[in-house]
């Protein structure tokens, strides 16, 4: 997969959770994500799973009820630089369903939630 910017993200994850664009029917201000039935889900500037545990957990939980299953881990690395200060947190994310295994790994928990996540839906 290719580096994706977080608007990218943003747009395949909402088609993950089977989401379109568009004003929807009970809608009065702005663009939506929309469900199946035309009712917004939520402000199209405010879906940044990305960015958003609480949000991420939705693609998780989507997932979850297809069948995969999602770990999450984290290490540090120390900071090799001349003053040797400081570190970093790399987190690994892995999806699982029926032995098959993708996974991500980023600064943040949320992205390499969402990048794993999308490859699962590169494949479905």
């Amino acid at each position: 997969m290719t580096a994706l910017t977080n608007a990218q993200i943003d747009r395949m994850t909402a088609e993950m959770m089977g989401w379109h664009d568009g004003y929807g029917l009970l809608n009065t201000h702005g663009w939506f994500w929309l469900n199946e039935y035309d009712v917004g889900i939520m402000p199209m500037d405010d879906w940044h799973p990305w960015n958003d545990l609480n949000q991420v957990w939705q693609v998780v939980d989507k997932l979850y009820l297809s069948g995969y299953i999602t770990q999450l881990e984290h290490e540090y690395c120390i900071n090799d630089s001349p003053k040797k200060t400081g570190g970093i947190i790399w987190y690994h994310a892995y999806i699982e369903r029926n032995n098959k295994w993708w996974e991500a790994v980023s600064e943040s928990p949320a992205r390499a939630i969402c990048l794993a996540a999308l490859q699962v839906g590169e494949e479905k």
